[in-house]
């Protein structure tokens, strides 16, 4: 681990605002009129010479970052180049009482009230667009809602109509619950509603403040809120992600002309409101450029204990989603393609599992069935993740299966395996060459007997339902399926031991095991005894874990982060397990989402965990495994061994000499440097050169403590990479 400082830096964009009487600006183009609509919080312009009774489509200009307190509004030099245009501007003040709260969407609807009423300004108001730039364009979305449900949605009794918005520097924060007022964090829960206006955004590269590519305090860039549009088929969205610059510098030759051009086809193309006398063409044509072509990843396939892509260990961390059909579109709450967009960006999810009911498959009009379940998988594959379908069964091949809950239909977890080889044919010719693609073959084997039969070993439900795997796994291989499959043990995926002694035949086979928090359960102990051997022998993946908190009422699975996340997670993590919380739903338990759409505090804590671990994917994280004294017992003043076990469990290959320090009777972390945050060196220490410590791979070396100790008690420390020469993505577990 480099122990390096982290150093922030914040950028502060300032506006001047302009207050008092009403005052003229020349230009070389045409005069300009102005109007204090409100003092400090409403300017007016248009230009002069506007033909009588003509009325001119309306730009709104949003203030950017201000702080607290009163701000002024402002004319900026783009306000007047709509001006100059032929466009009727209003500049817009607000009142703050906090650092990222304002009341800015109240004081645009009250401006657009007092233009929209005044006849001496020529402003057509049922062609009105936002302009808003960093912290005014991340509220575009807020405004524009605000505006459509106070009187500005068009139709017979309203005063106007609002037909988009262009955010600049800021893509655009939609929409969401604000959950720190003093970073401006909040929860994105979807998209801005494009079937009742227009979006165009335009940011640069450079910009490191709200970074294109990325969620930043939970704004997306305007990559990523473009690429969700894309992937929902929207029509009407439009961007730019021009090279250079940095937040607010306009490092983009055509800056004001892509916002003009945007602007007018926003107006006039999209929209309809014809041209005015006096219009010009715009310099640019805007499209949405800012999208990413689908993203490529690579196949994945079984080598040994791992899961690879491209050669190299993949660890996979993500969410269930539930079935297509009923999770994803009949349970009363919006669900969409951008879910995908958002666990991809917000929650660094690189993995879904889309489930399945048999009675879907069984039941359902087949090329709807295949198209709903193609929109679910294309959207994740997009977006970088891997996709795990899900044969939803639960019960017993050919035998007693789960009843449905409520009013679903009986036939729900059927268990006839005429079904499931049908469904694997079928998935197999679609998706068999497809290998981002894993098959889920049977997602719960139960038995009615699990309970009787529990803990026994050897465990007699294996070999039956080993049987049954086989001839699934022949299903998928003899239609062409190249695909890893996941097999699990009995009692609802809960107990895998036989598998060890009689695996499957086929190599390209990873185990299942599914765990949620049950009190008096909840220990390594247990987990790795239902495992029966497998761990660093088979692949192993954990595809259901989950618990549910005090904010839950009659819990099914009670826990909490200290009697079950935590230690679970760290189980995850030492044995380099994959993984799939459950789940991306408000009902079905237990759940990531409250009605309301927050995060429940279990859900929290499933977005905290796989965004962290999988940040780590980019980088190595060196860690101790092991340090070993030996010989265990010595006299005084003899010379001895440390034997230290080190492991890369990053995602990137660590290639430079690695040091693993001694440390005798000095704690590292007492000597921390307070520029380098790096440790002194140790009172031992050996460099050792390599030149591929690949992902999960571990190396052995020993150090010797020439001279020995004097008699007494001693404390010895272990540490690696204390000369912080290799960039890790862990930055605190260096030492055990």
């Amino acid at each position: 681990m480099s122990n390096r400082p982290y150093k922030f830096f914040a950028s502060l964009l300032l506006l001047c605002f302009l207050t008092g009487q009403n005052f003229r600006v020349s230009s070389a183009r045409a005069s300009i009129n102005t109007k204090v609509l409100t003092p400090n919080r409403a300017i007016a312009s248009w230009p002069a010479g506007i033909p009588i009774a003509e009325k001119r489509p309306v730009v709104v200009f949003l203030p950017g970052w201000g702080g607290t307190g009163a701000v002024n509004a402002a004319i900026s030099a783009q306000n007047t180049n709509f001006a100059n245009q032929g466009y009727v501007t209003l500049a817009i003040g607000f009142d703050s009482s906090a650092t990222w709260e304002s009341d800015i969407a109240n004081k645009t609807l009250q401006g657009l009230s007092k233009l929209c009423a005044d006849s001496s300004i020529p402003a057509n108001c049922n062609a009105i667009v936002l302009n808003g730039v960093s912290y005014g364009g991340a509220q575009n979305y807020w405004v524009i809602e605000y505006l459509l449900d106070n009187g500005y949605a068009g139709g017979v009794g309203s005063q106007g109509k609002v037909l988009g918005f262009v955010s600049e520097d800021a893509g655009y924060g939609a929409p969401g619950t604000l959950t720190n007022p003093t970073t401006g964090a909040f929860t994105r829960t979807g998209l801005a509603d494009t079937s009742r206006y227009s979006v165009a955004m335009i940011e640069n590269l450079g910009d490191t403040t709200f970074p294109t590519d990325e969620c930043t305090w939970g704004n997306c860039g305007a990559r990523v809120v473009s690429n969700a549009h894309f992937s929902r088929g929207d029509q009407n969205v439009f961007s730019m992600c021009p090279a250079g610059g940095g937040h607010g510098t306009r490092g983009y030759a055509n800056w004001n002309n892509w916002v003009i051009s945007a602007t007018k086809r926003i107006i006039h193309e999209v929209s309809g409101i014809p041209a005015f006398t006096g219009y010009t063409l715009p310099a640019l044509q805007t499209a949405n450029s800012c999208a990413n072509v689908a993203i490529v990843l690579p196949g994945l396939s079984v080598s040994g204990t791992n899961i690879v892509a491209n050669g190299q260990p993949v660890r996979l961390r993500g969410v269930n989603m539930g079935d297509p059909f009923w999770a994803r579109g009949w349970y009363g709450a919006t669900y969409s393609a951008n879910d995908y967009v958002l666990l991809a960006q917000d929650w660094k999810a690189n993995v879904v599992r889309i489930s399945v009911f048999p009675t879907q498959w069984k039941n359902m009009n087949r090329a709807a069935f295949l198209q709903g379940l193609g929109q679910e998988i294309n959207s994740a594959l997009n977006n970088g993740l891997y996709v795990i379908i899900s044969y939803h069964v639960i019960g017993w091949p050919d035998g007693w299966y789960q009843p449905a809950y409520g009013s679903n239909p009986p036939d729900t977890y059927d268990s006839g395996m005429i079904y499931a080889n049908a469904f694997w044919a079928q998935m197999a010719q679609t998706y068999g060459s497809d290998t981002r693609i894993i098959f889920d073959l049977w997602n719960e084997p139960a038995h009615l007997d699990d309970a009787t039969l529990h803990g026994s070993d050897p465990n007699p439900l294996w070999p039956p339902l080993r049987t049954a795997y086989t001839s699934l796994i022949q299903t998928v291989r003899n239609n062409g399926g190249q695909n890893i499959v996941i097999a699990t043990g009995n009692r609802w995926a809960s107990w895998l031991v036989g598998i060890k002694d009689n695996p499957l035949a086929d190599t390209n086979v990873v185990y299942a095991y599914h765990k949620y928090s049950f009190n008096g359960s909840n220990t390594p102990a247990q987990w790795n005894q239902d495992l029966g051997g497998l761990v660093g022998v088979k692949p192993i993946m954990v595809t259901e874990w989950g618990f549910e908190d005090s904010d839950v009422t009659n819990p099914t699975w009670p826990g909490s982060a200290a009697s079950y996340g935590d230690p679970f997670t760290q189980w995850l993590e030492n044995n380099r397990f994959s993984n799939l919380a459950w789940m991306y739903h408000h009902d079905w338990t237990p759940a990531f989402f409250k009605p309301n759409g927050s995060l429940t505090i279990y859900g929290a804590y499933a977005k905290n965990y796989i965004s962290t671990y999988n940040s780590f994917s980019g980088k190595p994280d060196l860690v101790v495994t092991s340090a070993v004294v030996t010989p265990q017992s010595f006299g005084p003043n003899m010379s001895f061994d440390v034997v230290i076990t080190i492991r890369n469990q990053g995602g990137a290959t660590g290639s430079v000499t690695i040091y693993r320090d001694v440390y005798i009777d000095r704690d590292p972390m007492t000597t921390l440097n307070p520029i380098t945050h790096c440790p002194a060196p140790g009172d031992y220490y050996r460099s050792d050169a390599f030149t591929n410590l690949a992902p999960g791979q571990t190396d052995t070396r020993t150090v010797t403590v020439t001279n020995g100790l004097s008699s007494g008690v001693h404390q010895l420390w272990v540490y690696v990479d204390s000369r912080c020469l290799v960039d890790e993505a862990g930055e605190s577990n260096n030492s055990p």
